[in-house]
């Protein structure tokens, strides 16, 4: 497998979470909500593995509200679970979430978490 390959397991995986919008890269600007977008954070050339950080976001003027809109996707399980829908993939392991903040993307701001996901190129 290639590095693509390895990304587009983890985009697959999470475009089956409902209502979740996903994307392949960070966009210049997030204009559907719930989003998350896939960022490749580190490669591990040992033991053939990728880091990736998932950036989840929500919309919302209202800090509360909207990190509870996070919740169900931080969730360990379950049919919003970002992890639940990962770790379905024996190549996969979401391994950490957080902390909820708010984030400036090209100036925007939204309430985001980081995820941390580790892949394995097989």
């Amino acid at each position: 497998m290639s590095l693509a390959s390895v990304r587009g397991a983890v985009v697959t995986g999470l475009q089956g979470i409902s209502g979740l919008r996903v994307y392949d890269h960070v966009p210049d600007a997030f204009n559907e909500f719930p989003a998350v977008a896939v960022r490749l954070w580190a490669a591990n050339y040992t033991d053939s593995t990728y880091s990736f950080r998932l950036l989840l976001v929500a919309a919302g003027w209202n800090v509360a509200e909207a990190e509870l809109a996070l919740h169900p996707y931080l969730d360990k399980a379950g049919a919003s679970s970002i992890r639940q829908a990962l770790n379905a993939d024996p190549n996969c392991l979401c391994l950490s979430a957080g902390p909820v903040e708010r984030k400036l993307l090209n100036g925007l701001p939204y309430m985001g978490v980081d995820l941390t996901v580790v892949a394995k190129d097989v």
